[in-house]
């Protein structure tokens, strides 16, 4: 829906054009189609597209358009938006002084905030008016009545009643929008798509109270706060019920913990790559391994007690997370059919991968707690993987509306095969209900625009009866020096 406001529209004209290098026809252009990089052939594209729109839309319309996609402060995109956050009613009501408000605020949306800086945005608001006085849109009197009312501030934020929270699932939410189904974020931000999400409320909101418990986690340096980040999805389906992409405070589209950082897995990742893989191929949770000294190449693994014990079961070596029976077990069944059984569970290693030390999660890049969420969840599905390998395939989203049409997106679109078969499962029961399968608690070592989106894109929770089930967590904690992870798998 195109909203038209006439004193910003007609002030905003002569202010873009004099503060950048692109025409308010680029920026348009720039805002719905591309992204911010500084390359050439963005700018050509650029200017490809700003010719299409001059031919396709009157001036007037192009100005619609260009303040229906712009910044305005306070998280708001769009002038319809930015009239309803400062003032709570629609752009065709604003009055003289609201609307010249407005129009002065794109230039520096954060500096000339009426909700931060009352007096930079009075003195802004009144430039406005001066010019509009100046170039005759605006009477004597009609200028004296306007710079003689106060601003008074009257937002409407009762529907918001996702403002501000949920911050590192809405950033997810808007990566997967732009790189699975294509649209920008002034698109997600400001023309009306709607998405349904697989969010958890419930499960999200234990997540965050966790998080903001301090006693949960060691005592921070002075220089640094510790930091995690945590992921739980549904292995069933591989919907994304809850992330929390750090503690403390959270920057829009800032780093998310849960999503975007890779550290080494350490011994979670030895079911992958090699006790998946060994029971692939007969072996049994009680066959017997080798735990004894191990000198392969030069590689000599240690178990973390110090000690060894000759031989011990399959079902000992993963409970009690030995070291060396779980490089000797991928000596016996090969590098490459680890790689293989670890590709297969979504996670793609690289040829500087190809070595024994995968056995004990030492990898070149390391991985996300989402891939790893994601990875385990084939083994607590009895061997199938409820999405493909990409981990993009998680889904977030359920169902995109845009400008009246509906795409839905479910975790069937991207269905993953089978981990490994049916036998392997029951095996894998089998471990799983072994002794001390319970593990022991590891110790942890050592915004506007997300308003913006909940708003304007109307991410929410899809409101579904859910049944008994269990969920698949992933963590990570550390001060960006150490990584301790673990999972568990408990019923909710």
């Amino acid at each position: 829906m195109v909203h038209r406001a006439r004193h910003p529209a007609g002030c905003q004209s002569r202010f873009a054009g004099r503060r950048r290098q692109s025409t308010i026809t680029q920026q348009l252009a720039k805002n719905l189609f591309l992204d911010s990089d500084k390359a050439w052939s963005r700018k050509l594209k650029e200017l490809g597209y700003a010719i299409k729109i001059n031919f396709t839309y009157s001036k007037d319309e192009i100005l619609e358009l260009y303040l229906n996609s712009i910044y305005f402060g306070e998280g708001r995109w769009g002038v319809q938006g930015a009239a309803q956050q400062y003032f709570g009613k629609p752009v065709d009501k604003l009055t003289l002084p609201e609307s010249a408000l407005l129009a002065g605020s794109p230039k520096a949306p954060s500096a000339y905030s009426p909700v931060k800086h009352m007096d930079k945005a009075l003195e802004r608001r009144n430039l406005v008016l001066s010019l509009m006085k100046e170039q005759h849109f605006i009477s004597d009197q009609a200028y004296q009545e306007a710079v003689k009312t106060p601003i008074t501030l009257n937002p409407n934020n009762g529907a918001d009643s996702l403002k501000g929270k949920y911050p590192s699932y809405v950033d997810y939410v808007m990566d997967e929008a732009e790189q699975q189904y294509g649209f920008t974020e002034q698109q997600i931000l400001t023309m009306g798509l709607k998405i349904h999400t697989a969010m958890d409320v419930k499960v999200q909101q234990a997540v965050d109270e966790v998080y903001k418990d301090d006693s949960m986690f060691p005592q921070s340096p002075p220089d640094q706060q510790v930091q995690s980040g945590v992921v739980v999805l549904d292995q069933h389906t591989g919907e994304i019920q809850a992330i929390l992409g750090g503690r403390g405070v959270q920057v829009y589209r800032g780093f998310n913990r849960a999503t975007e950082l890779k550290r080494q897995p350490g011994s979670s990742f030895k079911p992958l790559a090699v006790y998946g893989p060994a029971i692939e191929r007969g072996y049994t949770p009680d066959s017997m391994l080798y735990d004894g000294d191990l000198d392969i190449a030069g590689y000599r693994p240690r178990d973390w007690d110090g000690q060894t014990r000759g031989q011990v079961t399959l079902r000992e070596a993963i409970l009690s997370s030995w070291n060396i029976p779980a490089v000797w077990s991928l000596n016996e069944i090969g590098v490459q059919n680890g790689i293989d059984y670890v590709r297969r569970a979504g996670i793609n290693l690289t040829q500087a991968d190809r070595s024994l030390s995968i056995a004990l999660g030492g990898l070149s890049e390391g991985v996300s707690p989402l891939q790893m969420a994601q990875a385990y969840s084939g083994i607590a599905n009895q061997g199938t993987l409820a999405a493909g390998a990409c981990h993009h395939a998680n889904h977030h989203q359920r169902r995109s509306r845009l400008g009246g049409s509906e795409a839905t997106a479910s975790a069937a679109d991207h269905a993953g095969g089978r981990l490994y078969p049916d036998t392997v499962a029951a095996r894998g029961d089998h471990v799983r209900d072994g002794p001390g399968r319970r593990p022991r608690r590891a110790p942890h070592s050592g915004q506007d625009g997300h308003d913006a989106a909940a708003r304007h894109a109307r991410i929410r929770p899809d409101r579904r009866e859910r049944g008994e089930g269990r969920l698949v967590r992933r963590l990570h904690a550390g001060a960006h020096r150490r990584n301790l992870a673990w999972l568990r798998s408990n019923r909710r």
